[in-house]
């Protein structure tokens, strides 16, 4: 297809009427009317949503002005969400923003059609598909990658699935991190399907990407039928399901097309302090997919508090000043500090390591450690920042669903 062809062209008739801020702006035509009432404009209507139970404590009730700054944009990056080292003090000299970060959790639902096989850990296998069915989407000029597209800003899988990196300011800065993280419900449980069997997984979205979930959805459902796995084993996508702020479900997907009505909950990310810790106490870290941290350009064969800590707020950090245009104003020293008061008390780690398939490079190594790690004196302040890797993950590959965490309190007697 010529370029000025892909310009007009559109998703299918009867697939989606959904839309977000700036999609107007998109050099291809909008998805026409006739699938969903579903969009994200009016972000003052979504403040009140909630995720589902589990992610409580990381959302930000009372914050004022919270919508300032959300082009998204033309700024340099800022580190690599996956775990590269990068300072968050080089943002310092910005005027100081509302630090929230939006987020939406959706849910899907796949049913096999054939029999498939897939990899022990599907996110990897749920990226790439779902990557190549939004690039087909969305790409208006055919060219084999984003580099220096001109066009990437206001493309869904451009501006959503890669970001390409960006050759101004320091090298740390180069790959910002991905406006989403794949959540497979369990890691490694299942890799043999029959027909009729289901495969849920979550798929969590920031700042500008929530404008982009119809594309998303449709895309999902795209790669389900174009086949997952090695074999191309067909799947269909039964539902996708966000959650409104009671945590119920609220129906995208279903029945092959798009709800006519139905709103995305939006969550205000922040760390903040909980009842759950009110004093320095006894923190577990649940490791539940691997966690893959570096210090100094090395893997990590430990979990330490003040490299765990920096990471995080630097993930953090970096999300914020790439699709909010804010800073979270922490100080990047005095978590240093704080965490470096946590003491390991006990832990049961394993290292996990296995290779996966990639269209680019062949097969690619993933490591990462399993398990738990337990840490005392862990001030309130900190289980705070800690709590918000339940949402982001943490470390390397989180887009494919690693790093993701749980942070328990234990209660000493």
């Amino acid at each position: 297809m010529r370029e000025d062809e892909r310009d007009q062209a559109a998703p299918p008739a009867g697939e989606s009427g959904l839309h977000g801020e700036g999609d107007q702006e998109h050099d291809q035509a909008a998805p026409p009317a006739g699938e969903s009432g579903l969009h994200g404009e009016g972000d003052q209507e979504h403040d009140q949503a909630a995720p589902p139970a589990g992610e409580s404590g990381l959302h930000g009730e009372g914050e004022e002005g919270a919508g300032a700054g959300r082009s998204g944009a033309s700024k340099p990056p800022g580190p690599d969400g996956e775990g590269e080292e990068g300072a968050g003090a080089a943002w310092s000299e910005r005027p100081p923003a509302p630090a929230v970060l939006r987020s939406s959790l959706i849910e899907f639902e796949l049913r096999a059609e054939q029999e498939a096989s897939l990899p022990r850990y599907v996110g990897s296998t749920l990226r790439g598909a779902i990557g190549v069915a939004l690039r087909e989407r969305s790409c208006v000029t055919g060219a084999p990658t984003c580099d220096r597209c001109p066009h990437w800003q206001t493309c869904h899988y451009g501006r959503v699935w890669e970001s390409p990196p960006q050759p101004e300011g320091p090298r740390r800065f180069a790959d910002p991190p991905r406006a989403y993280v794949l959540d497979p419900f369990h890691y490694g449980a299942r890799s043999r399907f029959l027909p009729g069997d289901r495969l849920a997984f979550r798929l969590r979205v920031f700042g500008p990407a929530i404008d982009r979930v119809p594309w998303i959805i449709l895309a999902i459902r795209d790669a389900a039928l174009s086949g997952l796995g090695r074999g191309r084993a067909r799947f269909r996508l039964i539902r996708a399901s966000a959650f409104d702020d009671q945590r119920e479900p609220l129906l995208l997907y279903a029945n092959d097309r798009m709800a006519e009505t139905a709103r995305l909950g939006v969550q205000e990310l922040r760390p903040v302090r909980t009842r759950e810790l009110s004093e320095p106490g006894r923190v577990t870290l649940q490791l539940e997919t691997p966690l893959h941290l570096t210090d100094q350009g090395a893997t990590s064969r430990a979990v330490d508090p003040v490299v765990f800590s920096t990471r995080l707020l630097d993930r953090f950090d970096a999300l914020l000043h790439f699709y909010e245009d804010a800073t979270s104003g922490i100080d990047r020293m005095h978590i240093r500090r704080i965490a470096g008061l946590a003491r390991v008390v006990h832990h049961d780690l394993i290292p996990d390591a296995f290779r996966r398939h990639s269209q680019r490079a062949g097969r690619v190594p993933m490591e990462g450690l399993l398990g738990r790690v337990t840490f005392d004196h862990v001030v309130p302040e900190l289980f705070g920042l800690w709590k918000l890797g339940e949402v982001l993950h943490v470390g390397k590959q989180t887009t494919f669903g690693f790093g993701k965490v749980r942070v328990l309190v234990e209660h000493v007697i």
